[in-house]
């Protein structure tokens, strides 16, 4: 049963990118920007905890790929997917997962906003606890890091 809502959410939330893309640009940027982050939240959010295994479909590799390639994107989408997520759960994929991934290519570059963050949020504290990068990021960075989520361990 499971798998069939799960694979329903997915197929609505494709047809409304599919039904927006074919909207009149009438709306502002803006507008526009907000209403695809908030599909790419909601998809990447079904994809990661919709079932009892992440689904891994467009959304997870269009975040692979910013993170690669747009990490100021990937920092905007990734703080996006915090704010909405459900649960504790949610918010520990989002830090296993993205984050951690973000941190680990370019942790120098976000670590003044990642400890800035996580000093305003408590979510998103929960999110960085769950980042595991200590064999790939500097050990100066990563101790600020642990540092900055010393209440949530």
């Amino acid at each position: 049963m499971k798998n069939h809502q799960l694979a329903a959410d997915l197929k609505k939330a494709r047809d409304d990118l599919r039904k927006y893309a074919g909207e009149s640009v009438a709306h502002s940027r803006s507008v526009t920007n907000e209403h695809r982050l908030d599909l790419f939240t909601r998809r990447w959010l079904l994809e990661w905890t919709s079932g009892p295994k992440p689904v891994g479909g467009r959304a997870s590799r269009l975040m692979h790929d910013l993170i690669t390639f747009r990490p100021e994107e990937a920092w905007r989408r990734i703080l996006a997917v915090i704010a909405e997520a459900k649960d504790d759960h949610a918010l520990k994929l989002i830090g296993a997962g993205p984050l951690e991934d973000l941190l680990s290519f370019d942790a120098e570059q976000f670590i003044e906003r990642v400890e800035a963050q996580a000093a305003a949020d408590s979510r998103f504290r929960v999110s960085l606890s769950n980042v595991w990068g200590m064999s790939v990021i500097e050990t100066s960075i990563y101790s600020r890091i642990q540092k900055a989520t010393k209440n949530e361990k």
